[in-house]
């Protein structure tokens, strides 16, 4: 399964979670980045956000790179739900999965993440954001231009686009799976012998 199919299928997951919740009457908040703030801080004992390292196998190559890593908040504080929503490379002729030990470096940090509600929240939700992550590579690209272009503005937005993405993505599969499956018969009645 490549990186885009992996990452769409999270972000659907997410649109799903969302939506269930929703059904649930328990609706989640989908916050842009930076948004968290009026109704979550940080746990008590954390003085600041982890921040993930360059990844190692990585650092040879040494170009600037960033992701937009969407996550949940769960009611007690806890993140989870981590899918690579978009990405950025300085670099050319990138590998496959090029963006996989970047991606889980992002998300390694994340799950150290740690929040509480605000006093005056009394029933915290489920809330559903996304964070920019920055690797600065060889060439000291500038972090607020590098985290720009990943940075999503519009997460509700964006988490929409791709569950219809991945919606048309399955439709478009099914339809070659239907093709191929009626090409294959069609061959089989063309040559009847060639079953045997």
């Amino acid at each position: 399964m490549s990186r885009n199919t992996r990452s769409a299928l999270v972000a659907l997951s997410l649109c799903c979670l969302a939506l269930s919740a929703q059904a649930a009457d328990k609706k989640p908040r989908i916050a842009d980045e930076g948004s968290i703030g009026g109704e979550w801080k940080l746990a008590e004992g954390m003085k600041s956000l982890p921040v993930p390292g360059y990844p190692e196998n990585m650092k040879e190559r040494g170009d600037s790179v960033c992701v937009a890593i969407g996550y949940s908040i769960d009611p007690t504080g806890k993140t989870g739900d981590f899918t690579l929503l978009k990405s950025w490379s300085s670099g050319v002729d990138l590998p496959k999965d090029y963006f996989d030990p970047f991606s889980a470096a992002a998300a390694g940090a994340l799950s150290q993440w740690a929040f509480a509600p605000r006093a005056e929240v009394e029933k915290p939700q489920r809330t559903i954001t996304v964070a920019t992550m920055t690797f600065r590579g060889k060439d000291k690209m500038d972090g607020s231009q590098l985290a720009a272009n990943c940075r999503i503005e519009d997460l509700a937005a964006t988490l929409n686009d791709v569950k219809n993405k991945a919606g048309k993505d399955l439709v478009r599969r099914e339809m070659e799976r239907d093709k191929r499956a009626l090409d294959g018969n069609r061959s089989m009645m063309n040559n009847p012998a060639q079953g045997r």
